[in-house]
C-alpha cells in the first residue's frame, strides 16, 4: 500500500504492518489502551515509519505504569527510522514472549526468548550489554541467562547483573569480541581504585567459541560448573579470586590472552597456559574443556589433584593438557586425580596411562576414553570402585590392566579398538597372580550387567562363562577386520551360559547372514534388537523364546525379515519395525 503515510487504528490484539514504504506515523486514539490490549504486535519493512507512540514510551524502573502487558509476540524488522525506547522486557510479569528486533535506529538488533525461567539474547550489532539494552530489573525470576551469536559485544555490565538474583545458570556463545582487555574495567573497580566485586549470582558457567583475545570477569558461586569450549585462540587462561578471605563462596574467573589480532592461529612451539590460585581448588565441582589443543596445565606437579571436590572432568580435544600433568613412573605414566573424582572422560591419552588417585583413595565410578590413537597401554589398578568403563575408538591400545581388581564393574563397552582383542580382557600373569592370592579365584566381573563390544570372540573367554549377572549383550561388527556371518557353535554355547540376559542386540552387522540358533534356549531373554543388520533374511528356525519375550525391534532391516517379524507379533509380544510398533496393532485387532 504505496499511499498510505499516516494510519490511525483502534484498540487491537493483533496488528501486523508489511511493507507500508511510505507509512510515516502510527497512532491510535486511546494508545494506553491499544498498548494493554495488544497481544502481537508485527512491523516489517516500513522503511519510512518514524512514529508509533505505543513504541516509544520511556518508562522508569519505578514507574507503576504497565507497557505492553498481555503482548506475548514483538517483532520489528528493517524500520530505519524507528525507535522502540521502553527498555525491553517491559514487565516481570511476561511468562512467555518472543522479541525480535533488527534494522531499527534503536535499540541494536536481539533477539529474546523468556520462557518462564530461561532468557537469551542474540543480536549481531550489540557492543554494550547494560541497562539501557536491557529491563534487568524485570528479569529477576530467571533462572538461566544465554548470551550468544553477538560478535560485536564487548561488554557486559555487571551492575545490570547483580539484579538477577535467583541466577543459577550463564552460557557465553560464539562472542569472540567479548574477551576484550577493555571489558567491565570502569565497574570492577571502584573510586579508591579497589576490587568491587557484585553479589555471586551463578553456579554454572559455559564458556564456547569466545576465545580470541582480551579478558573475561564473571563472578560465581562455591558450587561452580565451569565449562570452556571451543575456544583454541587464547594463550592464557588465569583464574582468580577474590582477595578479601570472608569472599570464600565467590569466585573470580578471569580469562586474558596474549594472542595479538594479526595472528589468526598459535604456533608450532606455542602453548596456553592454564593457571589456577588456590582458593578455587575448593570450589569447582566440574570441569569440563573442550578444543584447546595448544592447553596445558601451568601447576604440573599437581595437575587436576588440588581440585578437592571435583566431582566430574572431561578433557576432549586438548591433547596436551594431560601430557603436561603426566609423571614418568619406571614405564608408565600416571596422571594425578583428586580422590573425589566420580567421572573422568578424556580423549588424546599419552602412550601408558595410569590413573592416580591421592592417598590411593578414588571415589570414580565412571572413566571414558575415546579418539586416542596414541594410547597402547591403560592401567586401571588404582580404579577399584569402577562402575562404568567405555573405550573407543583407540586403534592402538592393546592392553589393559588391573581388570581382576574391578569387582564393582557394571557397565563395559568396547568398540573399534582393533588391537584390543578379547584376550585382553584376561588377566595378565602378574595381575592373575595376585588376584589369586587375595580372591581365591573367584568368578571375573561378579557384577557386570551391561557388556557392549564389536569383537564376538569374546564370547569364548572362559571369564564369559560365569557372567552371572550379565542382562544386556550388545554385539556389533565395526572392525573392517572382523566381518561376522554367523556365530560359531563355541559362542553360541557361551550365550546359552548367560542365564540373566534380558536384552540382545544385533547392530551394524552388515555381513551376519544368520540369528544365533540357540535364540529359542535363551529363557530369560525379553527384548531382542536388530539394527542395520541388511543380510539377515529370517528368524531362526528354532523361533524365539516365547515365553519370556516381550519385545522385538528391527530397524534398517531387509524386508524379508520384516515380513516374519510382522507374523511373530502377538497380543503378548510387541514387535516394533523402524518406529512403528506392530503388536499393540496387531493385539487389538
Amino acid at each position: 500500500m504505496p499511499g498510505i503515510r499516516q494510519l490511525s487504528v483502534p484498540c487491537l490484539k493483533k496488528l501486523i504492518l508489511i511493507q507500508l514504504p511510505n507509512l510515516e506515523c502510527c497512532t491510535s486514539l486511546n494508545e494506553d489502551q491499544l498498548s494493554y490490549s495488544i497481544e502481537v504486535l508485527q512491523i516489517v519493512k516500513c522503511t519510512k515509519l518514524f512514529r508509533f507512540p505505543v513504541l516509544q514510551v520511556a518508562l522508569a524502573q519505578d514507574d507503576e505504569k504497565e507497557w505492553l502487558p498481555n503482548t506475548y509476540k514483538l517483532l520489528v524488522h528493517d524500520c530505519p527510522h524507528l525507535t522502540v525506547s521502553c527498555p525491553l522486557p517491559p514487565s516481570s510479569e511476561w511468562s512467555k514472549v518472543f522479541v525480535s528486533i533488527r534494522g531499527v535506529s534503536a535499540p541494536p538488533a536481539m533477539e529474546m526468548r523468556k520462557d518462564w525461567s530461561s532468557f537469551t539474547i542474540q543480536s549481531q550489532e550489540l557492543s554494550v550489554l547494560d541497562e539501557k539494552v536491557l529491563a534487568f530489573y524485570n528479569l529477576t525470576s530467571i533462572l538461566n541467562f544465554k548470551i550468544v551469536s553477538c560478535p560485536n559485544l564487548v561488554s557486559v555490565s555487571f551492575q545490570a547483573f547483580r539484579k538477577l538474583i535467583s541466577l543459577e545458570r550463564v552460557e557465553i556463545n560464539d562472542c569472540p569480541k567479548l574477551l576484550s582487555q577493555r571489558m567491565m574495567l570502569d565497574e570492577i573497580y571502584n573510586d579508591n581504585n579497589t576490587m568491587c566485586l557484585p553479589t555471586p549470582f551463578a553456579r554454572y558457567l559455559t564458556i564456547k567459541s569466545s576465545g580470541v583475545m582480551g579478558e573475561l570477569w564473571l563472578p560465581c558461586v562455591r558450587s561452580l560448573e565451569l565449562t570452556i569450549e571451543d575456544c583454541w585462540k587464547i594463550t592464557y587462561v588465569p583464574f582468580i579470586c577474590p582477595i578479601e578471605e570472608q569472599s570464600r563462596n565467590l569466585s573470580l574467573l578471569y580469562i586474558s590472552s596474549t594472542t595479538t589480532p594479526a595472528r589468526a592461529a598459535l604456533t608450532k612451539d606455542e602453548q596456553v597456559l592454564l593457571k589456577i590460585p588456590h582458593p578455587l581448588y575448593t570450589f569447582v565441582k566440574k570441569l569440563q574443556i573442550s578444543n584447546c589443543p595448544e592447553l596445558v596445565f601451568c601447576n604440573r606437579k599437581d595437575g587436576f589433584a588440588k581440585f578437592a571436590f571435583l566431582e566430574v572432568l572431561r578433557v576432549t580435544g586438548c591433547p596436551k593438557i594431560l601430557m603436561s600433568v603426566v609423571h614418568e613412573n619406571n614405564y608408565h605414566q600416571r596422571c594425578l586425580l583428586p580422590p573425589s573424582l566420580n567421572q573422568f572422560e578424556a580423549t588424546h591419552l599419552p602412550p601408558r596411562l595410569q590413573p592416580y588417585f591421592t592417598g590411593n583413595h578414588t571415589s570414580l565410578r565412571s572413566l571414558t576414553v575415546w579418539d586416542s590413537p596414541r594410547l597402547e597401554t591403560l592401567l586401571l589398578h588404582f580404579c577399584k570402585n569402577l562402575e562404568e568403563i567405555e573405550i573407543f575408538n583407540c586403534k592402538n591400545l592393546s592392553a589393559l590392566g588391573g581388570l581382576p581388581y574391578l569387582n564393582s564393574l557394571k557397565i563395559l563397552k568396547l568398540e573399534r579398538n582393533p588391537k584390543l582383542s578379547s584376550v585382553t580382557l584376561e588377566p595378565i600373569q602378574h595381575d592373575r597372580e595376585s588376584w589369586e592370592d587375595q580372591s581365591g579365584g573367584h568368578n571375573l566381573y561378579p557384577r557386570l550387567e551391561w557388556l557392549e563390544t564389536d569383537d564376538t570372540s569374546l564370547l569364548t573367554m572362559s571369564f564369559c562363562k560365569h557372567l552371572t549377572a550379565l542382562q544386556h549383550l550388545t554385539l556389533s561388527s565395526s572392525r573392517s577386520h572382523n566381518r561376522m556371518t554367523r556365530l560359531s557353535d563355541e559362542q553360541d554355547g557361551a550365550l546359552q551360559q548367560l542365564t540373566s540376559l534380558k536384552e540382545l542386540r544385533f547392530l551394524c552387522c552388515n555381513d551376519l547372514l544368520s540369528l544365533p540358533v540357540v535364540l529359542h534356549c535363551l529363557s530369560s531373554l525379553k527384548k531382542l534388537v536388530i539394527g542395520h543388520c541388511p543380510s539377515i533374511s529370517r528368524l531362526p528356525e528354532g523361533g524365539l523364546p516365547l515365553a519370556s519375550m516381550e519385545e522385538l525391534e528391527i530397524r534398517a532391516c531387509s524386508e524379508e525379515l520384516y515380513k516374519q517379524c510382522r507374523l511373530a507379533a502377538t497380543s503378548k509380544l510387541r514387535v516394533i519395525i523402524d518406529g512403528e510398533v506392530v503388536g499393540d496393532l496387531m493385539a487389538c485387532a
